[in-house]
């Protein structure tokens, strides 16, 4: 429900402000340019309807915030190999040393520009039923938003 209201949150500011936000502190900005994204497997036997919910719950996103959305389907890229512009890309893997949780999202700044990112999905969600992986979704996607509009001073 936590990711629900954030991406309403972040729909009502991008909104009101004709679909672009800019941020005082650091200076980030979002515009509402497609959000494309890619899914990288890895090797993951994921549901089909497990990764209709994903796809699903981007696009879902996308009409809150107002930005079309463009699926580019299956990748290999990596968040190690994640450069800022890149389409968003969702990882099902999860670290070891990650803290045990189901999702973790991470944002790209590149200059003054906020820009999409990646996101982890903990490999157990290829059963889950699907609305917990679309709530988990829309939940991540509220942190990568999110984390622009509310951005923590740099050290």
């Amino acid at each position: 429900m936590r990711g629900v209201f954030a991406a309403r949150a972040v729909a009502v500011v991008m909104l009101a402000s004709g679909c672009t936000v800019a941020f005082p502190h650091p200076g980030t900005s979002v515009a509402c340019t497609p959000l494309r994204f890619a899914v990288n497997s890895h090797d993951v036997s994921v549901g089909a309807p497990q990764r209709q919910a994903i796809v699903d719950a981007v696009e879902d996103f996308g009409v809150l915030v107002g930005r079309s959305v463009e699926f580019l389907g299956d990748t290999d890229d990596t968040a190690s190999s994640h450069r800022a512009g890149d389409p968003l890309l969702i990882e099902l893997v999860w670290p070891d040393d990650a803290p045990v949780s189901l999702g973790f999202a991470a944002p790209a700044i590149e200059g003054d520009n906020y820009i999409e990112g990646w996101m982890y999905l903990n490999p157990v969600i290829r059963s889950a039923p699907t609305g917990v992986v679309r709530r988990l979704v829309l939940h991540e996607l509220g942190h990568l938003s999110g984390s622009a509009m509310w951005p923590t001073r740099q050290s």
